[in-house]
């Protein structure tokens, strides 16, 4: 008999876990605040309007970057598709969020009749659902894994094709071959995503939109405000004020 089990996340801050896997696939639906995903394959910024699919024995990690409520629901392999074996970040319209909704009413469920096709229906927009821009693809190569990790760690550094070619035994050249072949994306555009996912986290903080610029290694605060709003749509205080969480809950 398939089970559903139905677990809140309640988190206020500096809650984070180290690398493990589960027997049951996770869906992460968080409410309020940001949780932080690792996977091998890419690095979430899970908020609000966000849903994301860890499938079962899937290695990942996760953190509170900002206080954080929510729902992770833990179901049986045999309940999921074959569409849906891989990890994936993605929004969450009205369909997906009163699904949700309906499934999370209680702790534990059943998976038969009713449940079990409304848990099918929500797989198949899952499968179907765009992804959000919230979702960072890592590279694989020892030397990329280890240049990422310093980029997302030091955001502001100032750094130079010279410099990276000495720190980390690569070439420019090989860096843009090996970060396209490896993540889908050229190495200007994954540093562009990194620095804002950084942001998105800082827009959490007292911070001042300039400081946030700066902290995230933007030149001014103009080309903070383009870039944010030329990926997501929107400037970063309009998301700060939450109106864009609002939307998306309610697309």
């Amino acid at each position: 008999m398939n089970r559903m089990k139905i677990s809140n996340i309640q988190h206020i801050h500096d809650h984070e876990t180290d690398w493990h896997r589960h027997a049951r696939g996770q869906l992460f639906w968080v409410t309020k605040g940001i949780l932080s995903v690792d996977t091998v394959e890419s690095s979430w910024t899970l908020a609000p309007g966000c849903l994301g699919w860890i499938p079962a024995e899937c290695s990942h990690r996760a953190k509170v970057i900002v206080g954080c409520q929510g729902k992770i629901l833990r179901l049986d392999p045999d309940v999921i598709t074959a569409d849906n074996t891989m990890e994936k970040l993605v929004k969450t319209p009205f369909l997906i969020h009163a699904i949700l909704l309906r499934l999370t009413a209680t702790e534990h469920l059943v998976m038969e009749g009713a449940m079990h096709r409304l848990l099918g229906v929500l797989f198949d927009e899952i499968s179907s659902a765009e992804r959000t821009n919230f979702e960072l693809p890592m590279p694989r190569d020892k030397r990329l894994t280890k240049l990422a990790a310093y980029l997302l760690s030091t955001p502001d550094a100032p750094f130079s094709k010279a410099m990276l070619e000495k720190r980390f035994a690569l070439s420019g050249r090989s860096i843009s071959r090996l970060f396209m072949q490896q993540t889908g994306i050229t190495f200007k555009q994954w540093r562009a995503l990194a620095k804002l996912q950084h942001a998105l986290r800082l827009l959490e903080s007292p911070l001042s939109i300039s400081d946030i610029a700066l902290s995230c290694g933007y030149s001014s605060t103009s080309s903070f405000i383009y870039a944010f709003k030329q990926h997501l749509g929107e400037t970063p205080n309009y998301y700060r004020k939450g109106q864009l969480s609002g939307r998306l809950n309610q697309s």
